[in-house]
């Protein structure tokens, strides 16, 4: 089984979350099977571990009302393994995952750079660095880009209505 423990796993955790979404008005009979099939197959293989079969997705703990409490035990001490430590990283598998908190620890990251590096460069002495820097930045780059474009098209049109005129005369 294996490989095909964890496709069992996933599909029927896609039917069990679209029951509890109310996607699906499955019968408690189909309700109670399911659950119990996804808990015997998480219990002998462990969780998947992504998308519906994420330690901490809602769907989990919903499965308790649907298992005997034996097999809902087992099933959380498989969810509670799963989870990983606070200290380790957390890979990113939905928008959803990322909250405010990731957001503003990030900005404050690169706040903290941007202001080392302002600090840096405002002890420098020399201020042609500072200029040449400026220049060098992709966003310069692309603004002096867009300015010799401009100029070449204002040129372009002043010369082509020259031209247009002079053959009308």
């Amino acid at each position: 089984e294996g490989h095909n423990a964890h496709v069992k796993t996933n599909m029927l955790a896609v039917m069990l979350v679209a029951i509890h979404k109310d996607f699906w008005n499955a019968s408690d009979e189909t309700r109670k099977q399911l659950a119990q099939t996804f808990a015997n197959l998480v219990i002998q293989h462990g969780l998947p571990g992504s998308g519906h079969t994420d330690p901490d997705h809602p769907m989990l703990p919903w499965l308790q009302s649907y298992v005997s409490q034996d097999q809902w035990q087992q099933l959380n001490a498989v969810i509670k393994a799963a989870k990983p430590a606070a200290s380790e990283a957390v890979e990113v598998h939905r928008l959803t995952e990322v909250t405010m908190t990731d957001q503003l620890s990030n900005l404050n990251a690169s706040n903290l750079n941007a202001s080392n590096a302002n600090a840096a460069n405002s002890n420098a002495s020399d201020s042609n660095a500072k200029s040449s820097e400026a220049t060098n930045s992709p966003l310069s780059k692309e603004l002096i880009a867009l300015l010799v474009l401009g100029v070449l098209l204002i040129a372009g049109s002043a010369f082509y209505a020259t031209s247009q005129a002079r053959r009308g005369e």
